[in-house]
């Protein structure tokens, strides 16, 4: 097997350990909400990180000495610990940034288009619509000034 067939193996090993992990997560949640309970994902939140890094480690092993035939002692240490070490980061940037990133979107352009909806002329007030949230959202003022240093430096 070459090296990047093994790589990206491994990386998709540990995306399927979030996934699964992130699955068992909602299935507890619609539980304790249809016993009328509240859950809360911050309280579970480190047995979610060490199931999701359990499963990348004994995934990652088990592909790299079954799968792929490694039989060093140290190589399948050293590549387990780099891969099922990156669960929480690859989580962050990947899982969560999409999860949170295409909410705000979609919220985003579905408070849009009930605005367009309520307008009589939606054609001449789109751009005004997207100027006014552009200037009143502290978010994006903030990236907008961040971007601004960054250029001029």
């Amino acid at each position: 097997m070459t090296e990047w067939t093994i790589a990206i193996t491994c990386l998709a090993i540990v995306i399927a350990s979030i996934l699964v992990t992130s699955l068992v997560k909602l299935c507890m949640k619609r539980v304790v909400e249809n016993k009328g309970g509240e859950f809360n994902c911050k309280k579970w939140e480190y047995l979610y990180a060490a199931i999701s890094l359990v499963l990348a480690a004994a995934g990652v092993f088990l592909f790299l000495r079954f799968g792929a035939k490694i039989t060093d002692v140290n190589r399948l240490i050293k590549t387990t610990c780099l891969y099922a070490g990156s669960v929480q980061t690859i989580y962050l940037f990947i899982v969560q940034l999409c999860r949170k990133g295409f909410k705000g979107i979609f919220e985003y352009l579905g408070s849009l288009v009930a605005d367009l909806k309520e307008s009589d002329n939606p054609v001449e007030e789109l751009p005004e619509k997207i100027e006014q949230e552009v200037n009143t959202d502290p978010d994006v003022a903030k990236l907008e000034k961040d971007l601004d240093k960054i250029i001029k430096k």
